[in-house]
């Protein structure tokens, strides 16, 4: 029987060499050097995802809002210790109102060592993005890092998305 993983570490790899490339293998910061103001999600699917936030992180966290952009999932009003933010383009990032803080960091390339401490976020939240992930693996593995422990992480799907670059 194998032992526990310890934090940060990887397990087992859930894609296969083939399924870790696109469609576009261009660079990923080329593309969204430019903004992109676009939602992928209709208000519904917002909604139901602004509810879960609402339900499930509690007022006084530390949130991750990982693979964000200019719109946020996030509930209007709600008052957090921080909101850290992640994201591709920093004049998108800048336009969103419930980040006080982002940084601008291509996964694809650079999954691991976020500049953020051990067990130092109590949520990590990544809406309509993680399809875009190539190291899927390396990228939990640093959630896992920087998430308090009891802490809590929601990925939500959706079936829009930059097709060339998913």
């Amino acid at each position: 029987m194998r032992a526990a993983a310890t934090a940060g570490e990887i397990v087992r790899e859930v894609l296969a060499s083939p399924e870790r490339s696109k469609l576009d293998p261009g660079s990923d910061r080329e593309f969204y050097a430019f903004p992109r103001l676009v939602k992928h999600v209709d208000e519904g699917f917002t909604s139901q995802v602004t509810e879960l936030y609402r339900q499930r992180i509690p007022q006084d966290a530390v949130v991750l809002d990982l693979c964000s952009s200019w719109v946020s999932h996030l509930p209007p009003g709600e008052k957090y210790k921080e909101v850290i933010g992640h994201g591709m383009n920093a004049q998108e990032l800048a336009k969103n109102p419930q980040l006080d803080r982002f940084f601008v960091r291509d996964l694809n390339r650079e999954p691991r060592e976020w500049a953020l401490a051990d067990a130092s976020v109590d949520a990590v939240v990544c809406c309509v993005s993680v399809q875009y992930l190539q190291q899927p693996e390396q990228v939990f593995a640093e959630v896992y890092r920087v998430l308090k422990p009891g802490g809590v992480a929601i990925f939500t799907f959706s079936n829009r998305m930059f097709w060339d670059k998913g």
